[in-house]
């Protein structure tokens, strides 16, 4: 009786470093999505060593976009068959929207045994959301929307924020099915997920009382949104988002005052080079019914980058006395927030019982400045021993 040939079990998916996740819903099925920082460097994935069976004389092959023919290939030398990992390199000219379909990889043992791993569908995408800002007008203005004229003329009073807010998000350059909007209101945000039906039309987002009211009220809420496309591209950096709104909530809640910028004594706006290596100052007005009614105050400061991340800072103080508070906000949190923004209150609390303050929305304007890259003191001139410790500086 012949012998039945059976398949090896599929090795895991090859590892894409920095891919974005799958995303739920999507018709083509795609596992993940890279974009334009997979092209700024040689793209090196890898292929998760089994260990079974591998010896010097194996080899790793990539298949990208072409199920039968390699586009990378790593033999395994003597003292690297141990390794967890093994890195192939992508050809910068196989990394093309849109799709790319067949990502594979293959491990042919020095026996002649070979393995597939699970194939994975990738979608690419090599464009900016809203394409390039050509002007100098704060914001982007390649990502336009609409404000309701009687919500920017008179604010959102209680009756209008039952209602729900309605902003309409014009289409723009680039735009892909799956991006993702994310429209800030305040501290709170709104996101939207494209669908493929809804790529070059306009689309209009309801901002609802719950996430109005977890903003609090402001006449100075700011309003603004930024895409990021399924490959994790974001607008440009120098315009991540649209241009702000300032909008005037006024719900029928009763809050403590907001706290205000003491230092430096500039409003709303804070100007990292007129700041220079000084913490930023925000005062805090007390009053007695607070006080006798609460054992605690907490400075919430809600910092947001220039690409959306947060950066968060508190501190918290006993209330002893009715009167002035000052908290200090440590300038390397304030200068990480270039050309982003802080949502600041206070929280007043007295065991599980809470109240928030009204809320202070502060700019940040100044130079963004980046990380150096890491380095690694065993580097042998872009290679390591693979036995070794390697040592990673900051």
């Amino acid at each position: 009786m012949p012998k039945i040939k059976t398949l090896d079990p599929l090795l895991p998916p090859i590892v894409v470093p920095l891919m974005e996740p799958a995303i739920d819903g999507d018709i083509e099925g795609a596992h993940g999505g890279i974009g334009l920082r997979h092209t700024e460097v040689p793209l090196v994935v890898y292929l998760i060593n089994p260990k079974d069976g591998v010896t010097p004389g194996s080899v790793a092959s990539l298949f990208w976009g072409n199920r039968n023919i390699p586009v990378a290939s790593t033999p395994i030398r003597e003292g690297e068959q141990n390794l967890d990992l093994f890195p192939m390199t992508v050809p910068a000219h196989h990394i093309v929207p849109y799709l790319v379909d067949g990502v594979r990889g293959m491990l042919r043992r020095s026996s002649g045994n070979e393995s597939f791993t699970e194939e994975i569908k990738l979608r690419v995408s090599l464009t900016r959301p809203g394409g390039e800002d050509k002007d100098s007008l704060p914001g982007h203005q390649g990502l336009a929307y609409e404000v309701p004229p009687e919500v920017l003329l008179h604010g959102v009073n209680q009756q209008q924020a039952l209602a729900g807010v309605k902003i309409i998000i014009r289409y723009w350059l680039n735009m892909r099915a799956y991006d993702l909007i994310t429209l800030a209101w305040g501290s709170q945000v709104v996101q939207h997920r494209v669908q493929p039906g809804e790529v070059g039309r306009d689309i209009t987002l309801t901002v609802d009382y719950a996430t109005i009211s977890a903003a609090g009220n402001n006449r100075l809420t700011r309003v603004a949104y930024q895409v990021r496309d399924a490959g994790g591209n974001l607008p440009e950096e120098r315009a991540r988002w649209s241009a702000v709104s300032l909008i005037d909530v006024h719900l029928n809640e009763v809050r403590p005052e907001a706290p205000w910028l003491q230092f430096p004594d500039t409003g709303t706006k804070i100007d990292l080079a007129e700041l220079g290596s000084w913490d930023v100052e925000v005062a805090l007005w007390v009053l007695s019914q607070e006080a006798s009614a609460y054992s605690h105050v907490t400075l919430i400061w809600a910092g947001l980058d220039s690409e959306g991340n947060s950066i968060p800072y508190t501190h918290t103080e006993e209330l002893s006395r009715a009167g002035l508070y000052t908290f200090e906000v440590p300038n390397a949190l304030v200068s990480a927030i270039a050309e982003g923004s802080a949502s600041v209150h206070a929280l007043y609390q007295n065991g599980s019982v809470q109240q928030p303050s009204e809320k202070l929305y502060l700019e940040v304007v100044g130079q963004v400045v980046r990380w150096p890259a890491p380095t690694i003191d065993e580097d042998q001139g872009g290679h390591i021993e693979p036995d070794v410790d390697a040592t990673v500086r900051f």
